[in-house]
């Protein structure tokens, strides 16, 4: 039996109104459990919280589309059992009374991303890069014009744009997928007037991607992100170590955390 040491509390509500789910997706260390309408993401604790997630020594033991029973302790499978007893709830923090981006903190997240970032989209930020092409060029294009919507608060134009970047780019969780959980992160923790725009639009477009990437969109557009986005949103907006908050997401996934990344630095780009 495996122990989980941090619960998101969102879980503790799922887990109150539904007996049972099923495992939904696996990986080497990481397993997904769909419960009902949500996915329950059961990962290493030195990943850092999720959304939604359950911080545990995970290494197999589910199936895929078994059951998985809640029985008021623990998470049973037929070949893993997971005590939820003692572990720690975690939330995400609430927007700031007085955010502040200065020019300093986002060039020094820019830098990072720049020397240490990984993919395709990183290059975006670098005005003397080489262009970008594929898949990334559309995305250039279509960022531009979500940023710009946002800030002559144009809806039709904002939903557009997002409708086009949903399920765009490479990975589980495709590249402008973390893209716009930055954008949303750092938005929701200003108070930002373009989150609440942002984040309708998202919930209507979200069949458009994966359904793991899905599930964060809509999180996100609830005020849920991972502990590692929150942490460097915040330290963009309270002057906090920008540079070392860059560096740790950029460690998350191959792409993932430097695509989010980019989205937290052009969100910093619009409020600076």
């Amino acid at each position: 039996m495996l122990q989980a040491v941090r619960m998101d509390i969102r879980v503790a509500d799922w887990l109150a109104g539904r007996p049972e789910g099923r495992v939904h997706s696996l990986f080497s260390r990481a397993c997904n459990l769909a419960w009902g309408a949500h996915l329950i993401s059961l990962v290493q604790p030195a990943y850092g919280m999720v959304p939604g997630g359950v911080a545990v020594a995970y290494e197999g033991g589910f199936r895929p589309g078994e059951p998985v029973v809640w029985d008021g302790e623990r998470l049973r499978g037929a070949g893993q059992t997971v005590s939820l007893s003692g572990a720690a709830l975690w939330t995400n923090k609430s927007p700031l009374s007085h955010p502040h981006c200065s020019q300093e903190l986002w060039g020094g997240m820019t830098e990072v991303a720049l020397h240490q970032g990984r993919g395709e989209l990183v290059r975006l930020l670098s005005p003397g890069a080489a262009p970008a092409g594929g898949w990334c060029s559309f995305a250039q294009g279509r960022m531009e014009a979500l940023l710009e919507a946002l800030r002559a608060g144009r809806h039709a134009a904002l939903a557009e744009a997002t409708r086009s970047l949903v399920g765009l780019g490479e990975g589980l969780t495709p590249s402008c997928d973390d893209f716009l959980l930055g954008l949303l992160a750092v938005l929701y923790y200003a108070g930002a007037p373009g989150y609440a725009p942002l984040a309708d639009a998202v919930r209507r477009h979200v069949a458009g991607t994966t359904p793991v990437s899905a599930n964060y969109l809509r999180l996100a557009a609830d005020g849920g992100f991972s502990e590692r986005i929150e942490t460097a949103a915040l330290a963009l907006l309270s002057n906090g170590d920008a540079p070392a908050a860059a560096a740790a997401l950029i460690a998350s996934g191959q792409s993932s955390g430097t695509d989010s990344l980019v989205g937290i630095i052009m969100a910093g780009r619009i409020l600076s």
